[in-house]
Order: C-alpha cells, then sequence, then structure tokens
C-alpha cells in the first residue's frame, strides 16, 4: 500500500470546491437572505407610516386600519406591526396639532411627523 505524501500539491478540484466553495458559501447566503429581510422590513415600515400619517391628518382614518391593510400590499402578518401614535399637544384633533407616528416592524423602525 503506497504511504500517503502531505507534501505533494495535486488532488482533485472538484472536491475543493465542493468543500470549500459551497459549504463557506452558504453562511454567506443565509447572511444575504437576511438582509434583504431587513430591507424589505424597514421599507414596508416606512411606507406603512408615511401613508399612516397622511391618512390620519387628511381623512381622519386610524393608523392602525391603514397600516393592516397596507400590510397585505407587502405581504406582511399584521401581527408583527407595532403602530403608536402621539399628538403634541394631548389632543390629535386640534387644529396645528403635531401627529408623530412610531412603526416597527421587526427591527426595521420608521417614524414621521406631520402638522394638521
Amino acid at each position: 500500500m503506497p504511504s500517503a505524501n502531505f507534501k505533494d500539491d495535486r488532488g482533485s478540484a472538484v472536491i475543493e470546491f465542493i468543500g470549500f466553495g459551497l459549504l463557506l458559501q452558504i453562511p454567506l447566503v443565509l447572511f444575504a437572505i437576511s438582509l434583504v429581510a431587513l430591507q424589505h422590513d424597514q421599507l414596508a415600515a416606512e411606507a406603512i407610516t408615511r401613508d399612516s400619517l397622511r391618512s390620519y391628518v387628511l381623512l381622519n382614518r386610524e393608523p392602525l386600519e391603514r397600516a393592516q391593510q397596507l400590510a397585505a400590499d407587502y405581504r406582511l402578518d399584521p401581527r408583527r406591526i407595532l403602530v403608536t401614535i402621539t399628538c403634541k399637544p394631548n389632543d390629535c384633533k386640534e387644529d396645528a396639532a403635531w401627529v408623530f407616528i412610531e412603526t416597527r416592524i421587526g427591527l426595521a423602525v420608521s417614524k414621521g411627523a406631520l402638522q394638521r
């Protein structure tokens, strides 16, 4: 039986490609997929914030109701969306009141403000 010579560089490129190329790319692909999902959530949060704020100030529609409608457009689970609304001064129906809306979808956060 011939002994193994570990100083010899000859080998199989196919085995090296499978061993190092594919196996080391799996974490990279998973990382890229998670970044794409985070970007999707951020874009959806910004769109939901902007549209919910405008519909609340201009049309007096509830922001959470509008956010749930937009969640379907962005293929999001409505239970993942957290919308908070605050006003300064305390009454949102006053003229010249500032309305602030914050939307959270997972790690993505978007804030918006508009004056009546």
